[in-house]
């Protein structure tokens, strides 16, 4: 925002600007607003709050199925900016209405006008480096510190941005949060709560405010309420080596001096078994906590069931690392795009049974080998069953790095402790998958589609408490979306308070009619749809 631009530059002495009133044509290299898939910016106008006033905002006009078509996608983004929203067209739009730009839809969902803008518009740049003529910075540059907004002058063209813009540093958008970690290095001299005074976290035990509710690791302490709301510490601090010397200590002392001996051992032998190498990640080797949590799979399953063992670690994104399914995709988007067909990675699914299970032949219950007619050994799988399997290991992705965890150097975007999601519908294989017992994988199992209607009202439904805030940095869902654009079955809506049903339920309220939220909530009783829960 203004505020914290104009702080930066009296901390720091850098220079940087939201660009504003940015002239907007299609020039070369620049995708159509129209295009299929093509991601366009827009700005919200205000003082406009009915459709014809909106359409005359601008002197370039389209035809009411473009209108239509664009007015949803703007209003289907998931861009929580407050100043602009970025956003990814998937509709169609009037052959008439193909290249233009710079028009204005209404969004009566909301009740507001945007309009379409330079891709650049808003963005924040650094202009402490700029050289004008040889001359450096001037007056007409420097002029613009003290409201954190440089306007592009009138006279000039989009081909003069264009060509000027690769001298800039791009920073960000405008209204978009911003780590302190993530700044660049000359902007880092600086203490933000002392030099900046921007928005300190605090801890307020009344009011119950602070830092973002975070999920926690299995066994994760809690914090110590008596301490204010400090992250975060990145291993990337550490020097080199000293992090794995840190991992092996505190294995060390954990396997030798643990009271349980016995599952000590029991989760060392584990780990002999579902092997994972820390170095299989440039500069992994000497951050403890994906280390640790990893083996802590085996500590916490070492006296249960061997398939806890097998779900966990098939999960984890260390062995998916390790045994090359992270990000393993479909045939889908190899034919797609480039017309290849590019079979899912086997790796994982062979050394699953090979290595982890059932091994490579087929034993008596006694533990000979069981043979044929002839006495050749029985085989457990063929190679139709890796290629089976190996469809059912697509999709796999990281998180999006949440707080309260160890970083790695760099830093890293991505969760290495949380189990992995399912990433988008292009890279999942979503058609059956046949077992080694000759029946499908998921037989007998109900469809989603075979679901009641609104069943997760009815009896049974289970909620998981994720955080408190649907968006908050370093969940899975980035305020820009970039992992998500094609996530469009993501339904999200707001519960009204006052006389939702479900809300109360979640709520919990304590006596003094405070929420506690409880981290599950299990459905009892079937529940009446209220408001947009009955759609």
């Amino acid at each position: 925002t203004e505020e914290n631009l104009v702080a930066l530059f009296k901390a720091t002495g850098t220079y940087l600007y939201a660009v504003r009133n940015l002239p907007y044509d299609i020039v070369p290299g620049t995708d159509p607003v129209c295009g299929y898939r093509k991601r366009s910016r827009w700005v919200p106008v205000d003082g406009v709050s009915d459709d014809t006033a909106c359409r005359a905002v601008s002197s370039v006009s389209v035809t009411d199925d473009t209108h239509a078509s664009m007015a949803s996608a703007v209003y289907d983004s998931r861009d929580e900016n407050l100043y602009l929203k970025d956003v990814m067209f998937k509709g169609t739009c009037h052959e008439n209405d193909t290249e233009k730009v710079g028009f204005a839809v209404f969004v009566a969902e909301k009740g507001i006008c945007y309009k379409n803008v330079n891709p650049s518009e808003l963005g924040v740049y650094d202009f402490t480096n700029w050289n004008h003529a040889g001359g450096g910075l001037d007056s007409n540059i420097t002029k613009w510190n003290e409201t954190a907004s440089i306007y592009f002058p009138a006279s000039h063209t989009v081909q003069n941005w264009e060509s000027s813009k690769g001298a800039l540093a791009y920073r960000g958008r405008y209204g978009d949060s911003k780590n302190y970690n993530d700044l660049d290095g000359s902007m880092k001299k600086f203490t933000p709560a002392k030099d900046l005074s921007l928005y300190p976290y605090t801890q307020d035990f009344n009011e119950k405010k602070g830092g973002t509710v975070v999920c926690g690791s299995p066994g994760e302490v809690a914090s110590d309420p008596t301490l204010d709301d400090h992250f975060e510490v990145r291993g990337g601090s550490l020097e080199e080596g000293y992090g794995a010397k840190q991992a092996q200590t505190v294995w060390t002392t954990q396997a030798v001096y643990s009271p349980d001996q016995l599952r000590q051992r029991m989760a060392f032998a584990l780990s002999q078994i579902f092997v994972v190498d820390p170095n299989i990640i440039t500069g992994h080797n000497y951050v403890t906590e994906p280390e640790l949590f990893y083996y802590d799979i085996f500590v916490r399953n070492g006296l249960g069931n061997y398939f806890d063992v097998m779900r966990e670690v098939s999960y984890s994104s260390r062995m998916a690392e390790m045994l090359t399914y992270i990000r393993n995709k479909s045939v889908q988007p190899g034919w797609y795009n480039n017309g290849k067909l590019n079979y899912p990675d086997e790796n994982y699914a062979r050394e699953l049974m090979q290595l982890f299970t059932i091994g490579l032949v087929e034993l008596n219950l006694d533990g000979s080998i069981r043979r044929d007619p002839l006495g050749v050994p029985l085989k457990t799988y063929n190679s139709q069953d890796v290629m089976s399997f190996a469809r059912t290991w697509t999709g796999f992705d990281y998180h999006t790095r949440r707080g309260n965890m160890e970083d790695i150097p760099s830093p890293s975007r991505w969760d290495r402790l949380s189990p992995m999601k399912i990433a988008g519908v292009t890279w999942r294989d979503w058609f059956p998958k046949r077992g080694l017992s000759g029946k499908y994988i998921g037989d007998d199992k109900p469809l989603c589609a075979d679901l009641p209607n609104k069943h997760f009202l009815k009896i049974g439904a289970q909620y998981r408490l994720l955080g408190g805030s649907s968006r908050p940095r370093m969940h899975n869902n980035h305020a820009r979306g970039y992992d998500n654009w094609d996530n469009i079955g993501t339904k999200r809506f707001v519960l009204n308070p006052a006389t939702s049903s479900l809300y109360a339920r979640l709520c919990a309220a304590d006596s003094d009619g405070a929420c506690t939220f409880p981290a599950v909530v299990t459905l009892d009783t079937n529940l009446e749809c209220d408001g947009v829960e009955c759609n």
